[in-house]
């Protein structure tokens, strides 16, 4: 069975990893979150853990290694269904190399690509991820300006203090973007050679960004 690899591309908060767990949802697909891997190798304290954990909180990108050290042991589990969606991975043109050796190396030939790219402006990229908050908790997400919690700080569900994460910092995310533009007319190009690139105008509701994702992929 051929298995349908769906990338999404975007800057950071670009809402790439709620379209992705819209399409999990949709089509019974493996939603492979690369920075939901990360962190949760992060919190083990492993050796990996420890270099994954270095890099994060200053804000920078993951050595390609390291990405692919993890996300080659996720396909491998038993779970993988026909179609897999990865959450921000390839970010580079080299690691998009890697991505199609990994993918050879795993399922043979058996397997199609396609990459959503969601458009979201430097601007609105820092006014959402500035005011994320996160439960100290339970893990929850919350925002100051769209998502607020009934008491300022405090988690609505578990009573847990609310935190802002190191790479949500002003700093951080004005870093974190000049990588992303770095890398991402080559990304763009190299996925555009292969025929493969979906735009998505992202600054919408959630509903319709979702509905021009299942239109482009023709689900």
């Amino acid at each position: 069975m051929t298995k349908k690899v769906v990338v999404f591309l975007g800057p950071p908060g670009s809402g790439k990893g709620t379209q992705a767990y819209l399409l999990a949802e949709y089509k019974n697909w493996t939603n492979i979150s690369m920075g939901r891997l990360l962190r949760t190798e992060k919190r083990k304290g492993s050796v990996l853990g420890k270099k994954i954990k270095g890099r994060i909180d200053k804000g920078s990108l993951v050595s390609d290694d390291l990405v692919l050290e993890v996300l080659k042991k996720r396909l491998r589990q038993k779970d993988i269904k026909e179609g897999i969606i990865l959450d921000g991975f390839p970010r580079t043109k080299k690691q998009l190399e890697k991505l199609d050796e990994v993918l050879k190396e795993v399922f043979g030939s058996s397997y199609e690509l396609k990459a959503l790219f969601i458009k979201v402006s430097d601007p609105e990229v820092k006014k959402r991820l500035s005011g994320r908050r996160v439960c100290s908790g339970c893990g929850n997400n919350y925002h100051r300006i769209f998502k607020p919690s009934r008491k300022k700080g405090i988690c609505d569900v578990c009573g847990g203090e609310l935190y802002r994460r190191d790479d949500d910092a002003e700093e951080s995310i004005e870093k974190r973007l000049q990588e992303f533009h770095r890398n991402e007319l080559l990304l763009s190009q190299e996925f555009e050679k292969k025929g493969s690139l979906l735009q998505i105008d992202g600054e919408r509701e959630i509903d319709s960004i979702f509905s021009q994702v299942v239109k482009s992929l023709k689900l």
